[in-house]
């Protein structure tokens, strides 16, 4: 019920923050991804079973988007590309098994250390792309509230 709740209104939030957003592909990504984590929390089981997969699309596309932004400086395309990687596999982890233990949540804990890292250093470059960064808050917590 908490997770639900977490994701819908991160969807939501997304959902407003990309229309602050100036460039069309940047707008793009930010509303596909507040839908894809709107879809995760859909009850229908066609669309419990291809959401998972649809969110880590989605990841990927927003996690390198940020790269042929000439305005970002290189650590901000290196965080998007890095948790995007993350946060892909983060969602497929639900419904694949995988061959060795993965842990994630050291991972989801280094997210929010360097993003409050990179909000405490440079807000302003990351105002228009703060549709994404709502998301995967909301996608680190879902995960670290399934853990315990």
């Amino acid at each position: 019920m908490l997770s639900t709740a977490i994701l819908l209104i991160s969807g939501v939030m997304g959902l407003y923050r990309s229309t602050k957003a100036q460039n069309p592909f940047t707008k793009f990504s930010t509303v596909l991804l507040s839908g894809a984590c709107l879809s995760l929390i859909v009850p229908h089981d066609l669309a419990r079973a291809y959401a998972p997969y649809f969110m880590a699309f989605t990841c990927f596309m927003a996690g390198f988007e940020p790269g042929n932004s000439r305005r970002l400086k290189t650590i901000h395309k290196t965080f998007f590309g890095v948790f995007g990687i993350i946060f892909a596999f983060v969602v497929v982890d639900r419904v694949l098994t995988w061959p060795i233990a993965l842990l994630f949540w050291p991972l989801v804990l280094i997210y929010f250390g360097a993003l409050v890292w990179l909000l405490t250093k440079d807000q302003k470059m990351l105002r228009t792309r703060m549709g994404i960064v709502i998301v995967w808050c909301g996608l680190a917590l879902d995960h670290l509230i399934r853990l315990f």
